[in-house]
């Protein structure tokens, strides 16, 4: 299969589809050394509404070493699917390669399958996910009293941290997952939204102003994603950062040219 160069920048890092429940800082390390080596990382491209966006679904280790070592495009092999198809591709990640998976990342991988495939036999998501039968069975019957929304959203929190410590990259790590669970749901309410062209019980619904307003909340939501540790107090806090240690895009702008690409997350 043939692979695209595509901009970083342009790739959705959505962490409901990342099924690593941490990310591991010596992996992004070792994978930053030998960078040039690794397999293209797996991008689904999905329409939301008459929007192409590009979501990872397959190499959240490795796009954070690209970001480290600032790089600004990947090798990624590209799918086109929708939201749905990304996720069930997404839980079937890091099966047979990449840093071995904990319980909890296969539990995290089970979830993200079964919220697309609830018809889907427990062997089929077994298959899948690359876990035994009896884990499915575990995890569907620890889950059989829960509502399914719950079990979604309980995934989706269970954001990745990429170290314990408190430091200005686990901070705008914490930053970025936070508005990212965020920005997904906004992203669902889009697809729900495109959905109603074809539903003739919907055909009142202003659906052009809603996916406008949508589209609108979605940028002023990552409007706020951290771009880079701030380069006028190496992360300490200061006036130009609000003492948090880091800046967003548009508050990049605001530093002089010579600092504007320094320490990009």
């Amino acid at each position: 299969m043939q692979t695209q160069q595509l901009d970083i920048e342009n790739i959705t890092v959505d962490t409901r589809l990342q099924t690593r429940n941490s990310l591991c800082a010596a992996t992004i390390d070792e994978y930053a050394e030998s960078f040039d080596a690794l397999p293209p990382v797996r991008v689904m491209q999905c329409m939301v509404g008459d929007e192409a966006l590009l979501y990872l679904i397959d190499g959240f280790h490795r796009i954070e070493a690209a970001k480290r070592l600032g790089r600004t495009t990947m090798h990624c092999y590209l799918f086109l699917g929708s939201y749905d198809d990304a996720c069930w591709e997404a839980a079937a990640a890091n099966r047979e390669h990449g840093l071995r998976r904990t319980n909890a990342d296969k539990q995290r991988a089970l979830a993200l399958a079964l919220s697309v495939k609830q018809d889907a036999s427990l062997r089929e998501i077994a298959d899948h996910c690359g876990v035994s039968h009896m884990m499915v069975k575990r995890w569907v019957d620890d889950h059989s009293s829960v509502d399914e929304s719950d079990v979604a959203v309980e995934a989706v929190q269970e954001t990745a941290q990429v170290a314990d410590e408190d430091t200005v990259e686990t901070r705008m790590q914490s930053a970025s997952n936070r508005i990212e669970v965020v920005a997904e749901k906004i992203t669902a309410a889009q697809l729900a939204v495109a959905q109603m062209e074809n539903d003739p019980l919907c055909r009142f619904a202003n659906q052009s102003g809603a996916a406008n307003d949508l589209k609108n909340a979605l940028s002023a939501v990552r409007f706020g994603l951290p771009h880079m540790v701030c380069p006028m107090c190496n992360g300490n806090g200061c006036d130009q950062c609000d003492l948090y240690g880091w800046l967003t895009k548009s508050r990049s702008t605001l530093l002089p040219k010579q600092f504007r690409t320094a320490n990009r997350f």
